[in-house]
């Protein structure tokens, strides 16, 4: 597994956004790792990259925006016993809050998530409890 996975970026609390390389997550033992092979652009990635007023409000730089994207997953934490080989992430899906969280090699935590990478971590049992009542 490589070390570090290409992200768009928000370094700062200004207009526009970067696309660096980034350390791959760590996963925890109730995470999975995901590897993202597609991301979407949403409404509130665009709030961010202009630096509006909504997200001058919302978001507290660095992180890495998004939370629509498709992958596989490729690691899992010694606690998960149900996980599904492809993943589909939106906010309805697996709960996410991209502007809370800080630009950290942690890509989805504990229903919190940055993606538009190639990595990304998630909570297995959020996501098989939204794909179980679906």
């Amino acid at each position: 597994m490589p070390e570090t996975m290409l992200a768009v970026v928000k370094p700062e609390a200004a207009p526009g956004a970067d696309i660096r390389q980034m350390p791959v997550p760590q996963i925890g033992p109730d995470d999975v790792l995901v590897k993202v092979k597609v991301a979407s652009v949403c409404g509130t990635d665009l709030h961010i990259y202009n630096w509006d007023q909504w997200a001058q409000n919302r978001i507290k730089p660095p992180l890495i925006p998004g939370h629509e994207f498709c992958g596989h997953v490729v690691a899992t934490g010694k606690n998960v016993t149900v996980v599904k080989e492809e993943v589909v992430a939106t906010p309805e899906a697996v709960a996410a809050d991209a502007a809370a969280t800080p630009a950290e090699p942690e890509v989805i935590k504990k229903g919190k998530q940055e993606t538009e990478g190639e990595g990304a971590e998630a909570p297995a049992d959020k996501k098989a409890e939204k794909k179980e009542k679906k």
